[in-house]
């Protein structure tokens, strides 16, 4: 009877790890299918309809200024205010497009840009008429019309306009750096 003890122990012992690794075995393809999933949810996110790929995990684009297409054309650089509302309204308002916002709200963000722009701009700046293209292109859109793509095209509109301030601003700031020295 001693020798018996061990061995009861012994499977006792094993016994959960034996059933959890034959469980396993005949779940394998199930699991595998299980971990896809979880994998394809940490690699995509969804913002409203819009859905973004997160698994790039390559380097960050070189934020350096692009030469801007855009004319220098005299601009009141003194209204440094309106020049971060700029920039935080166009934000503001991508953020609204993506979150489902309605119409009412875009044109919200789209006014107070164009009004900050106007306030550093005249108004046949070439910024500023794009600009007033896109606010007209929104009041000619019908609300049930703001689909997906739609949504797209307008964050794409807006994120242009910022691309573009963004450049014409860096290029009035003496020794702007974009990237801190590594």
């Amino acid at each position: 009877m001693e020798h018996v003890i061990p061995i009861l122990t012994f499977i006792k012992d094993i016994s959960w790890p034996l059933v959890i690794f034959i469980i396993f075995l005949y779940l394998k393809k199930d699991i595998s299918v299980f971990l896809a999933t979880v994998r394809e949810k940490l690699t995509s996110a969804t913002i409203g309809n819009v859905q973004f790929d997160l698994s790039n995990k390559s380097k960050p684009a070189n934020l350096s200024i692009p030469d801007s297409t855009i004319p220098d054309k005299p601009a009141n650089w003194q209204n440094v205010a309106n020049i971060f509302w700029v920039g935080h309204d166009l934000m503001w308002t991508i953020d609204v497009i993506f979150r489902n916002g309605n119409k009412e709200f875009i044109a919200r963000g789209l006014k107070q840009s164009l009004h900050h722009l106007s306030c550093i701009f005249s108004s046949d700046h070439p910024t500023i008429v794009k600009m007033k293209q896109i606010v007209s292109k929104l009041n000619t859109t019908l609300e049930s019309d703001f689909d997906v793509n739609k949504r797209m095209q307008f964050a794409s509109d807006v994120g242009s306009i910022l691309s573009e301030f963004g450049s014409i601003v860096g290029k009035h700031q003496p020794n702007f750096q974009p990237e801190p020295e590594q």
